[in-house]
């Protein structure tokens, strides 16, 4: 390497070539615009440098290049009226019946007890130790949420290979099946098919990443009408609005802890009591546009005619 070039890549006394690579570009590009900002230091109106992984001044000073576009996803790869892996196929316009008959099928098929009336909360995760909140589902699990609610439990998911903590973690969703036979289920593997019959099958979806740079699991689950839990961070905050005042998506919570979890499922579980309210907020979600067409293409076009320009 030139000795000109030598600065580019040093970062805190080390080589760091993705330093070097955002240096030179045009434009730096991430996956959502509320990423965009907690990587340069802002995260919830505070300074926070734990999400640029010590490029937070590098990229503070060179803001100017930096870019949040939310993912666009295939619509129809994930629509739940064309979806072959589910026992029966929906819409927004019949979703309590399709929903209601996948719940059913997914419940005979885990061991869960049979039962329309009780909330399904479901999660499909990798189980680790460092992004997806996992200890904190097991936080509130552990601190008896289904002893005040009659509510189910379905995870799918597992640990990394060397991940020693998620391992742990493994056993920790294990123990919690134990305990609630035939109210609480933790496959641990990943089955795509079933994956999809989850989706389905859930009332709730908990995705309470400690950061997420722009999630598509959240998507999904809104699109097959599964009201998202999830944690104001990253593409979670631009893709989930709270349905407090009555025209959100779903569910959120600031900050990373058990407790601020817990008080979002549980204002979901007091929503779904609610039945009216609940369907209007399920079809509201599963009518929610996430596809490139809907905005993040014209958005990659207008930055490429813009690089074009010069």
């Amino acid at each position: 390497m030139p000795d000109w070039a030598i600065n580019l890549v040093m970062c805190d006394e080390k080589i760091n070539l993705v330093k070097g690579a955002m240096q030179t570009a045009n434009f730096i590009v991430t996956v959502s615009p509320n990423y965009a900002m907690e990587i340069s230091g802002n995260h919830l109106g505070t300074v926070n440098y734990d999400f640029g992984q010590g490029l937070t001044p590098f990229l503070n000073y060179e803001s100017w290049k930096l870019r949040g576009i939310l993912n666009g996803v295939d619509m129809n790869s994930i629509d739940p009226s064309r979806d072959n892996n589910l026992y029966v196929k929906y819409n927004s316009y019949n979703f309590q019946w399709g929903k209601g008959e996948n719940k059913r099928r997914v419940q005979e098929r885990l061991g869960l007890q049979q039962r329309a009336d009780v909330p399904l909360i479901g999660i499909v995760t990798r189980i680790d130790s460092m992004q997806k909140g996992c200890q904190l589902v097991l936080e509130v699990l552990n601190s008896g949420l289904l002893d005040c609610f009659d509510a189910q439990f379905v995870l799918l998911g597992c640990a990394a290979d060397g991940d020693n903590e998620g391992k742990q973690m493994e056993y920790g969703f294990w123990d919690i099946e134990n305990r609630y036979r035939g109210r609480a289920v933790a496959y641990i593997g990943f089955l795509p098919e079933l994956a999809q019959k989850i989706y389905a099958a859930s009332d709730i979806y908990l995705m309470p990443s400690k950061y997420e740079p722009c999630g598509l699991s959240q998507i999904i689950a809104m699109k097959y009408g599964a009201i998202p839990v999830v944690r104001e961070t990253g593409g979670l905050s631009d893709t989930v609005q709270d349905s407090m005042c009555g025209s959100g998506n779903g569910f959120r919570f600031r900050y990373y802890n058990g407790h601020d979890l817990r008080f979002a499922i549980e204002r979901a579980l007091w929503g779904y009591s609610d039945r009216s309210g609940w369907n209007a907020l399920t079809k509201r979600a599963m009518e929610c546009d996430f596809s490139w067409d809907s905005g993040p293409v014209y958005e990659y076009i207008h930055l490429y005619e813009k690089l074009m320009a010069g």
